[in-house]
Formats: structure tokens, sequence, C-alpha cells
């Protein structure tokens, strides 16, 4: 299964989500990106499922998010 960010959003499954990097530690400047960190819950089918994803994360790699598990 191949998930985006954008789905793990419409979906409902992120559970917790957290600015990370410089602008989390007040050191950003007005050029620097917005790091987005989170984790998400897959539902019981995917869970046990042959597809299982632990991670997801945008082609830049500025939001990550992991699974509960």
């Amino acid at each position: 299964m191949e998930l985006t960010v954008e789905e793990l959003r419409q979906r409902g499954w992120i559970v917790l989500e957290c600015l990370s990097g410089s602008r989390a530690y007040g050191l950003d400047t007005p050029t620097s990106d917005t790091d987005l960190k989170g984790v998400f819950i897959l539902p019981e089918a995917e869970f046990y499922g042959l597809d299982y994803v632990p991670q997801v994360q945008n082609a830049t790699n500025d939001e990550v998010y992991y699974e509960l598990r």
C-alpha cells in the first residue's frame, strides 16, 4: 500500500502532529521551510494485512509520519 501525507489527513488517521526542525527551536530564518513530524494509526485491516506501512513522508521529507504500531 502506497500512502501519501494527504491521504493520511483526508482519512483522519493522524493522531499527533508537531513542528520540528528550525521552527520548533526558534532558529528559523525568513527562508526556512516548515518541518512536521507526527504519528498515525492504521485501521485494523491495514495494520494486520500484508501491506503494513511503518512510515509516510512527502517528497522533500519535510513531513514525516510514523505508524504507532
